[in-house]
């Protein structure tokens, strides 16, 4: 009896000792779709903050151009077909000075609706250019959602 006590213990104490994972967002739970990265930058059109999910080519091309702006020529607009993709544009907008930047961490869906895990980075303590940028990024995922929710995180990078 004794010996079948001893592993008892032993494996609560063990169990306590591993980290876990805080409790994920309810839409983590859910499958990742597959993103694929089609334009990022710094130095654009894209002024102010911006969530979007765009259905139309035409818009699509309108906030494509607005991106890139900063640069003549830009570079050529990417072919979507808008029956079975839609493309998930983020900015955050006018900032004064580098060191940020924003990405699309994971997109995962359920319906017709989106979950976009959103990550912008902020310089914290970095020596930085003192010069006005945009940071923004564009990705396509294949699906024909209708609606986003956005989930976003801000995440401080500390320089030595």
């Amino acid at each position: 009896m004794r010996r079948l006590l001893l592993p008892i213990p032993l494996a609560l104490l063990v169990a306590g000792c591993v980290e876990t994972a805080p409790n994920a967002p309810p839409h983590l739970a859910r499958g990742p779709l597959t993103i694929e990265r089609v334009g990022s930058g710094y130095n654009g059109g894209l002024t102010d903050p911006a969530r979007l999910l765009i259905r139309s080519p035409r818009q699509f091309a309108e906030v494509w151009a607005k991106a890139w702006g900063g640069l003549r020529p830009g570079p050529p607009l990417p072919s979507v077909d808008f029956r079975t993709s839609v493309m998930v544009v983020v900015a955050m907008g006018t900032r004064g000075s580098s060191g940020y930047a924003i990405e699309v961490r994971r997109i995962a869906g359920e319906g017709d609706r989106l979950f976009v895990d959103v990550e912008s980075v902020v310089p914290s303590g970095c020596v930085v250019a003192q010069i006005l940028t945009q940071p923004f990024e564009m990705v396509r995922v294949p699906t024909r959602a209708s609606s986003a929710e956005f989930l976003e995180r801000t995440v401080a990078r500390v320089c030595p």
